[in-house]
């Protein structure tokens, strides 16, 4: 690897920090946003427990900035820790080229073209872990990549250790340490050494015994392997003392946090949490698609490719072309390329979304880590065509860096993606609104079919702000707020732990006399009762009480915006004033109010599903279809969507297409008990009495009991 320039100018790194930092100030958010946001502010503030895995070293730096900063909101103060971690990042991204590339030149304008790439820089100016864990990383990878001095390991052990405790995506880095020391002057049993124990520490995590056989094999047949183990013991050890930030999860876990998720204090709910046991170990996200097939793969490459042309764009990707020729005989190819493919391309297929706009938006904060390998590319790319200038001789070498300025500049992505985002209160305003239309010492029950968004605002406004003191909240994923449901049910099927869930909240509000809402997208996760639409609520009674919804809007510049938080909660708005308009019987208005809420949503698959349900409750059979029609189109894997055509056309008394529809939704999701049911009933009315049997059975397997089950029970025992 090409040594690093001997001198060092400290006042390179010092002008980077500030100008990064004087760039993103001006735009970091005053307090939530969406996503995750909101949860790791309230959980920051409140030294809570956030989703799994915890997230421990993210809220204890989240909280040093809030008590470091004295004035200001909460958010707004751990926010600027975002705008903080994202200026530190850019000089390490400086020192971290400097160490491939002898030119100061090329490895602060590479610096500066990263941190111009729209995902650096929002991940700068909000709340989240993915900025941190870069930093981490990036340390990690300077430390490895020094003359080798064992304190440098035992530093990048311990920083490796601590970045799971921020993030376990830490451990995509593991072959990128692992190609740099083998490639570099170090002996190759030395190389052998960190890769065995990054690779022991990886297997730990996950569960690759193969690298430990692989590793101790060739430790054993070098003539140093005790020196290697006991170097490697301690290294172990030191990465050890960072995982240690774990403890953070039981300690406050005693504490009693109103954000508790998963409870770990004892062993079995500790280790349930940090492996994350709920969502599953080794699956990103709990809604990834169960199946894989060649369909799903070419529409993930195409959202791949329309989240990297919306990061990097053309320019961008001709410039790591570039890099990828002029360093293909190098080290740093290997290095760039593994890691783009290992912490980007495959770990984003192996996630395994559904490719709808919802799932790119959440994949998005996954493109930062695969930036590192980009970097490199980029920063080849600018040095040859420095390189090509140098041969030119009348050009002065002022000219000659001015022209590679220029040319960086034309890839350089404006990282502004929001137009107001100083001004942004769309999120907190959310729940503002939700607490302000409901009447003292009243109740609200969150379920858990709903976006991030509902809980994390209530919970900002609740604990972070102590507003509305006065609330009982409840949420049905037993993670924050009020907690009245026996963790037993929480390992139920999914149709009998919202049943015990209607009875458990059924026995509480007939003990009280205050008014009752909830928070839902769908009235049939709801108890049986009457129930009258209050704003963004349902108020469970014939008349909601006073006071009538009345919201603060402080969202007119952000009309235009196209981020999809944003979007998010701006169309809950209208979508719930044209169900309203439905209720009543105003279908005109509705009508208007769904337009409006399609202004937002359009390219949202579950707002289509949503709207196309209530035209369906209400008759309007061809409005229905449509919708689910847009649904389908949107998310080709979107198995509600089929379901909802499956009984719009049983309805039109189109048997046919009604089956191939359920059919279509349990490829999807073999599970779906309500689709083997209505599968039946269109299979009977096809006279293929023998097909509805099977289906009816397989209903029986996943729904036992209820009123469907024991009609059904009657007709197959008649048949017998």
């Amino acid at each position: 690897m090409s040594a690093s320039p001997n001198k060092h100018f400290p006042w390179i790194e010092w002008f980077l920090s500030i100008v990064c930092f004087a760039y993103f100030l001006p735009h970091v958010f005053p307090s939530i946003y969406g996503g995750d946001t909101g949860e790791l502010i309230v959980t920051a503030h409140t030294l809570g427990i956030p989703h799994a895995p915890g997230y421990p070293l993210f809220n204890l730096v989240g909280k040093l900035f809030e008590t470091s900063i004295p004035w200001a909101s909460e958010g707004f103060r751990i926010n600027v820790g975002a705008a903080v971690m994202g200026s530190c990042t850019v000089v390490l991204f400086y020192r971290f080229i400097l160490s491939f590339f002898d030119s100061r030149f090329i490895a602060c304008l590479t610096a500066i073209v990263i941190g111009s790439v729209p995902i650096f820089f929002e991940q700068s100016i909000v709340t989240e872990v993915f900025m941190l864990n870069m930093l981490i990383a990036l340390t990690v990878l300077i430390l490895v990549n020094q003359p080798f001095h064992l304190p440098h390991i035992y530093a990048a052990a311990f920083l490796f250790g601590l970045g799971l405790a921020n993030h376990q995506t830490i451990i995509l880095i593991i072959p990128v340490v692992h190609i740099m020391l083998d490639r570099s002057h170090r002996t190759y049993v030395m190389s052998m050494y960190m890769g065995s124990f990054f690779l022991l520490f990886f297997s730990a995590w996950a569960g690759m015994g193969l690298w430990i056989i692989m590793m101790g094999y060739h430790a054993l047949r070098s003539k140093f392997s005790s020196a290697i183990y006991r170097a490697a013991g301690m290294a172990g050890f030191m990465s050890l003392l960072g995982v240690a930030v774990y403890a953070y999860l039981p300690i406050r876990a005693h504490a009693g946090p109103m954000i508790n998720f998963g409870d770990p204090k004892t062993w079995d709910n500790f280790i349930a949490v940090i492996t994350r046991k709920e969502f599953g170990s080794l699956t990103l996200h709990p809604t990834a698609l169960t199946f894989r097939s060649f369909d799903t793969l070419w529409l993930q490459l195409l959202g791949i490719t329309q989240t990297v042309m919306t990061q990097i764009g053309i320019p961008g990707i001709l410039l790591g072309g570039i890099g990828l020729f002029a360093t293909r005989k190098k080290p740093i190819a290997s290095i760039a390329v593994s890691s783009i493919m290992i912490s980007g391309l495959l770990f984003i297929v192996y996630s395994n979304l559904s490719p709808n706009t919802l799932a790119l938006w959440r994949l998005e904060r996954f493109y930062l880590l695969p930036m590192i390998g980009y970097g490199l590319l980029v920063a080849g790319a600018l040095s040859l065509i420095d390189e090509l200038m140098r041969g030119i001789s009348p050009i002065p070498w002022f000219i000659r860096q001015l022209i590679v300025v220029c040319i960086a500049g034309i890839f350089i992505i404006p990282g502004k993606r929001f137009t107001g985002s100083r001004h942004h209160y769309a999120v907190l305003d959310f729940g503002a609104n939700i607490t302000r239309t409901v009447p003292v010492h009243s109740t609200i029950v969150l379920d858990t079919k709903l976006f991030d968004e509902y809980g994390s605002s209530l919970a900002h406004k609740t604990l972070v702000q102590q507003k509305r003191p006065d609330l009982t909240i409840i949420a049905r994923s037993g993670t924050m707020f009020a907690d009245i449901y026996n963790n037993r049910i929480f390992s139920l099927p999914e149709p009998q732990q919202l049943k015990k869930m209607k009875q458990m909240e059924q026995a509480l509000h007939d003990t009280t006399n205050f008014p009752w809402y909830y928070c839902a997208m769908d009235r049939n996760r709801l108890p049986m009762g009457t129930y009258t639409y209050h704003g963004l609520l349902h108020y469970y009674g014939s008349k909601s009480h006073e006071p009538w919804p009345f919201y603060v809007r402080r969202d007119s510049m952000l009309a235009q915006q196209d981020d999809y938080p944003t979007r998010l909660v701006l169309v809950h708005y209208p979508y719930f004033h044209a169900k309203q308009n439905m209720e009543s019987g105003a279908l005109q208005q509705a009508g208007q109010y769904f337009s409006q809420a399609l202004y937002y949503g359009k390219d949202m698959e579950w707002l289509m599903y949503n709207i196309g349900s209530v035209w369906s409750a209400h008759g309007q059979l061809n409005n229905a279809e449509d919708f689910f029609t847009r649904a389908v189109s949107l998310d080709p894997f979107f198995p509600d969507a089929y379901f909802g055509l499956g009984f719009v056309y049983f309805k039109k008394q189109q048997y046919e297409r009604a089956e191939t529809m359920f059919r279509h939704t349990l490829r999807l999701n073999p599970g779906y008990h309500d689709a083997w049911y209505n599968l039946g009933v269109a299979q009977w009315e096809r006279g293929k009495k023998d097909s509805a049997y099977e289906s009816w059975e397989q209903f029986l397997a996943y729904q036992p009991s209820g009123p469907q089950a024991a009609e059904l029970m009657k007709i197959l025992k008649t048949d017998q």
